[in-house]
């Protein structure tokens, strides 16, 4: 199965507080993904890394082999 989505080794840092801290993920074609966790953790940061909304500190994030 091809990969439609692919998170590596993400970072986002904003200030003294870390959003993302090694994120790590790939997400197949057909496949249901869902990011679950309290309020204030951090579920909607890798969202708005994939948006372009903000850009992470380091890794990489690829989208349909494109980086």
């Amino acid at each position: 199965m091809e990969t439609g989505f692919s998170k590596s080794e993400i970072f986002e840092r904003t200030g003294q507080n870390v959003g993302l801290y090694n994120v790590n993920f790939d997400i197949y074609e057909g496949e249901i993904f869902e990011i679950m966790g309290l309020s204030g953790s951090g579920k909607s940061t890798p969202l708005r890394c994939i948006n372009c909304l903000i850009e992470p500190t380091d890794g990489h994030i690829i989208l349909d082999k494109w980086r």
